[in-house]
């Protein structure tokens, strides 16, 4: 398995290599710390996986896939900007870790690349992630319906609150939206965007927080008089992601 690692931190990149050789001993690994060295080495090489950190220095690692489109790797991005629209990554089957990785979060991703089926047309993807991260922040999700699907504003989302084989998204203006998927589905979706699991039955949009409620155990008051429950376990971890904020104490 011929892998090349694009990491401008040599401290991630030799952490990447010594991880990738413990779970896949036969792997060849190159690396390269900048864009012009991930570009000779795209050029002159052809490999079977990439693992490419979106940012490198002030440049951006999608115009060194751009050019080489036509090649057929399989594709692991990786990112310390959780903003850059998790959902197109996935929609384009191209795995996605979220920095600081965790070593099974990498495992699971090159796994899945590996894998996952055919190569995709590596041009159509790369072109797609580039046009997502232009675009800084996903604003809408796509919501399944028997029809279809709705369109939903994600700026609009209070809350997610689990049921047993569903979720339901509270929205501004006490409009409820219920989706046949798990809390999960939802939670894939909005954590990369801001959002925040204060229950094993709810998440959160840190936009719509109104108060930390400590009576009768501790919850969140949103907007529109929604209240969500915070787990006792996770009150502190609430606490400090709210000062992290600047709500709250």
């Amino acid at each position: 398995m011929k892998t090349l690692i694009i990491e401008d931190e040599q401290p991630q990149s030799d952490a990447l290599e010594k991880l990738l050789l413990q779970h896949w001993p036969e792997a060849e690994i190159n690396k390269a710390d900048h864009a012009a060295a991930a570009a000779g080495a795209l050029e002159t090489g052809v490999y079977d996986l990439v693992l490419a950190d979106i940012m490198l220095g002030s440049d951006s690692v999608f115009s060194v896939l751009a050019d080489s489109a036509e090649h057929s790797f399989r594709l692991v991005m990786i990112s310390a900007h959780n903003h850059f629209a998790a959902q197109a990554f996935a929609a384009h089957a191209c795995a996605y870790v979220l920095k600081p990785w965790k070593e099974d979060q990498v495992v699971s991703a090159v796994h899945r690349a590996l894998v996952g089926g055919r190569r995709r047309n590596q041009k159509e993807q790369i072109a797609s992630l580039a046009q997502a991260m232009q675009e800084q922040t996903l604003r809408r999700i796509f919501l399944p319906t028997q029809e279809g699907f709705d369109v939903l504003e994600i700026a609009r989302i209070v809350a997610v609150e689990a049921g047993r084989s569903y979720c339901t998204f509270h929205l501004e203006g006490g409009e409820r939206r219920v989706v046949s998927r798990s809390l999960a589905w939802a939670e894939n979706l909005l954590l990369p965007l801001g959002f925040f699991r204060t229950h094993r039955s709810w998440l959160v949009n840190p936009r719509h927080i109104q108060a930390f409620v400590r009576q009768e155990g501790a919850s969140l008051r949103m907007a529109g008089g929604l209240l969500v429950a915070v787990a006792e376990r996770s009150r502190d971890a609430v606490h400090r992601w709210l000062q992290g904020l600047g709500i709250g104490s």
